[in-house]
């Protein structure tokens, strides 16, 4: 007995929104469901792939670099900004996203190519109590505000120089599923959670379907997925003393 020795298997996006149709009882197995509801499906698809990027999940993190200028304390992040924001160190390839939060901050010196960790980044209230928010030197903390359509970061003190930047892990955008004959941009083991979690969206329009099945499969999918997609490492817990 042999196996198949192949690891392609990756859904389309017309594979799993016919797959969760027929869950729901849309369409009989050997039909076709109506074009009106693939794209009531789609809609739903992207909306709930949108509402799943505030879930921090680890293939939506990269890293990204932002040069800075001195006397200027404010950064643009997203689509139309005029900064230097890239995802690589040299600024050659351009970041144009507007992360939904950021994390682990850190001052790259340009010079010795060392990344030096800042603190936390500031509260909305953190950054509101900061009593000069002019106050010059070299960056040693953050804030940013993700925004609607851009983000911005705002660095404290101002840099006197324009010999650092700042170098921090973002939760990017997830593409939209687009196209039917597109793959998602999500790993191949999420095909069923997706699946189950897109029936489950949509069982208010179908109320024929094995409701309590199909809400128990999406939920027990989904806290697996989150599960195996979450840091290994230990977490510790200090006193934070900024500021006192």
């Amino acid at each position: 007995m042999t196996t198949s020795g192949a690891v392609i298997f990756n859904p389309t996006i017309t594979q799993v929104v016919y797959g969760a149709l027929r869950m729901v009882g849309a369409y009989a197995s050997g039909d076709n469901p109506r074009p009106e509801q693939i794209s009531d499906a789609k809609e739903a698809l992207d909306m709930m792939l949108k509402g799943w990027q505030m879930d921090g999940l680890l293939w939506l993190k990269e890293d990204v670099y932002v040069a800075l200028v001195a006397a200027q304390a404010s950064y643009a992040i997203g689509p139309g900004s005029a900064d230097t924001v890239t995802t690589d160190v040299a600024g050659a390839v351009a970041y144009s996203q507007r992360p939904t939060r950021i994390y682990f901050p850190r001052r790259y010196t340009i010079a010795t190519e060392y990344e030096v960790p800042m603190a936390d980044p500031l509260s909305r209230q953190e950054y509101a109590a900061l009593t000069n928010k002019a106050t010059a030197g070299t960056p040693v903390q953050v804030f940013f505000d993700p925004g609607i359509a851009t983000g911005t970061l705002i660095v404290w003190p101002v840099p006197t120089t324009a010999t650092d930047k700042i170098v921090f892990t973002v939760d990017r955008i997830l593409e939209d599923a687009g196209d039917g004959d597109n793959t998602f941009d999500i790993p191949p083991e999420w095909s069923e959670t997706v699946k189950y979690n897109l029936a489950g969206r949509l069982l208010p329009e179908y109320p024929t379907a094995d409701v309590a099945r199909i809400e128990k499969w999406a939920m027990l999918l989904k806290e697996k997925m989150e599960g195996y997609q979450r840091s290994g490492e230990s977490t510790f817990f200090q006193p934070a003393y900024r500021g006192r």
